[in-house]
């Protein structure tokens, strides 16, 4: 393979992975927002109705296209990257929105973009880009194209704080499943990469306000551009558990794959734990989901199906809404399995997002004109 084709590769899991991540989260929220029922029947709340979703086509379980519509953690996604090229692959501080700021799965969203300017075997630049973006430190988010307004969960002003532990390795390794995937790597690969971040990840805490993340180029050890490391955060617990359930999930799953019926993929994952809407539960479940499903098509729709099917309302981290844990987890799913596998994200669902629909109330999404700048910084 020549430098050049090399490089048009990593660029085609760049913009799959960006897309995975949009039409992931559309199409979490369609199901969330009652699709599966309409699709051929509920999602009882333990698992998953077989037929439910048929990958592969937009029959009983594939959504119409004209239903899907870019989310709030796409355009959010979108504006960070936007954000980082500009500073030329400066993480932090930056001014980011505070939606997804904290515990939950927001981190874990986030942390695709680290995935995608970081390499693989840079685990020490992943995390600390990692941490930088699930703080969103010194920033209101008021700046950025698609961030939340102003009536929604206001940004907290100076930084967000320390995030919890088990978020923090959840988007670490997120990152990192993400990174391998852009490079080429193989699914089994893919999850061995998710476990060691994670496991680094334990221990880390976010920057302090002031200390910015370094630019591409320089050494993590550079004097005042790198982060310390700093004393184990609360909950080193929790965050060990993230490694644990990936490992565990997989053992589960036994080398079972895209060879399960529809569906069964998900349903074996959830008879040891359902993806319920916290780090150390939907992100082992997303990544091991996505790197079996051998399609990104599927890898969605198990994802938002189960997660949504697993959400009730008071359990969700990101906004309160149980529609945003079924979104966030596609999203993840999304991502990961976009990289793993281009060319297998739905190009009606990208349609879909990239020219809007309704009549012109849906904000057309524009992913593309990222991929060469992301693939500039890596």
């Amino acid at each position: 393979m020549t430098p050049v084709e090399s490089a048009e590769g990593t660029a085609r899991r760049i913009r799959d992975a960006l897309w995975g991540l949009a039409c992931g989260e559309a199409v979490g929220r369609w199901a969330a927002a009652g699709g599966a029922v309409t699709a051929g029947g509920p999602a009882r709340a333990g698992g998953w109705v077989e037929g439910a979703f048929r990958p592969g086509g937009d029959g009983p379980g594939g959504p119409d296209p004209s239903a899907l519509e870019a989310g709030p953690l796409a355009l959010e996604v979108a504006a960070l990257a936007r954000a980082v090229v500009a500073a030329e692959g400066q993480v932090g501080p930056m001014a980011v929105g505070a939606r997804t700021v904290g515990t939950g799965l927001g981190p874990a969203v986030r942390a695709v973009l680290a995935g995608l300017i970081n390499r693989p075997d840079d685990v020490e630049w992943l995390v600390q880009d990692v941490a930088a973006l699930a703080t969103g430190e010194g920033g209101t988010g008021a700046g950025l194209a698609g961030g939340p307004a102003a009536d929604e969960r206001a940004p907290q002003q100076g930084g967000a704080g320390p995030v919890a532990a088990a978020a923090l390795a959840a988007a670490a390794a997120v990152a990192a499943a993400v990174s391998a995937a852009v490079e080429g790597e193989g699914p089994e690969a893919v999850l061995d990469r998710a476990v060691t971040a994670a496991s680094v990840a334990v221990g880390w805490a976010a920057p302090h306000p002031g200390q910015g993340g370094a630019r591409r180029g320089d050494h993590p050890a550079a004097g005042t551009a790198s982060r310390p490391r700093a004393a184990p955060v609360p909950g080193d617990e929790p965050a060990a558990a993230v490694a644990h359930a990936i490992e565990t999930l997989r053992l589960t799953l036994a080398g079972r794959g895209a060879a399960l019926p529809p569906g069964g993929i998900a349903a074996v994952l959830a008879s040891r734990w359902e993806p319920e809407p916290r780090p150390a539960r939907a992100v082992p479940f997303a990544l091991v989901l996505a790197a079996a499903a051998g399609d990104a098509r599927r890898a969605v729709l198990e994802a938002a199906a189960a997660a949504s099917s697993t959400a009730r309302p008071g359990n969700a981290e990101l906004d309160g809404r149980p529609a945003d844990a079924a979104s966030a987890t596609a999203a993840l799913a999304g991502a990961v399995a976009g990289a793993l596998y281009p060319g297998t994200v739905p190009a009606e669902w990208v349609a879909a997002l990239r020219e809007g629909s309704g009549g012109g109330s849906r904000a057309p999404l524009e992913l593309d004109d990222l991929v060469p700048e992301l693939l500039r910084l890596r």
